[in-house]
């Protein structure tokens, strides 16, 4: 089996409950957004917006740019609040594990954000990927932006410059 990291998960878990189409500020109200979150887990992460859909509609054309920045906040520091709150955030940790682990023990072939190794990056990164008996069994690089695809590479500079001073 292989499967790298889990957290990526727990962030997709927090932007799931959250929709910034229903914040007081948007002019809208629907139901969540469907965003994904790539590269590292920590304040380099990765929000797609570029390919972010809302009842199968662009975000791009739906909401403020100006709505973007303090959600991505929300989301990379979600963790810091949870802990604050309750003491601990392994509780997140945990349900993605479980979950993860089911999707394998059923051989579900369903669509996860894992982190895997990725040799074009150099480093493990989230990204979504279909999760079997195998664990990972295929990497679905999403559709980024040029702004996007700049960030993914400083989010695995950010992976690269942690694991060197490890070493």
């Amino acid at each position: 089996m292989s499967i790298d990291g889990t957290i990526p998960s727990i962030k997709l878990i927090r932007l799931g409950h959250y929709s910034p189409i229903s914040d007081p500020q948007a002019e809208h109200h629907t139901s969540p957004v469907r965003k994904r979150v790539i590269g590292e887990h920590g304040t380099a992460s990765v929000s797609l917006w570029f390919s972010a859909r809302i009842a199968d509609n662009s975000v791009e054309a739906l909401i403020d740019r100006s709505i973007k920045r303090p959600i991505e906040q929300d989301v990379r520091y979600a963790n810091i609040t949870i802990i604050e709150g309750i003491g601990a955030s392994q509780y997140g940790n945990g349900i993605v594990s479980a979950r993860l682990a089911e999707a394998v023990l059923r051989d579900e072939k369903g669509c996860s954000s894992s982190v895997e190794h990725q040799a074009a990056l150099g480093v493990s990164v989230s990204l979504p990927s279909v999760i079997g008996a195998a664990g990972v069994e295929r990497v679905l690089m999403p559709q980024l932006s040029g702004e996007e695809q700049a960030a993914l590479h400083t989010s695995a500079q950010h992976i690269a410059d942690a694991t060197a001073r490890l070493r």
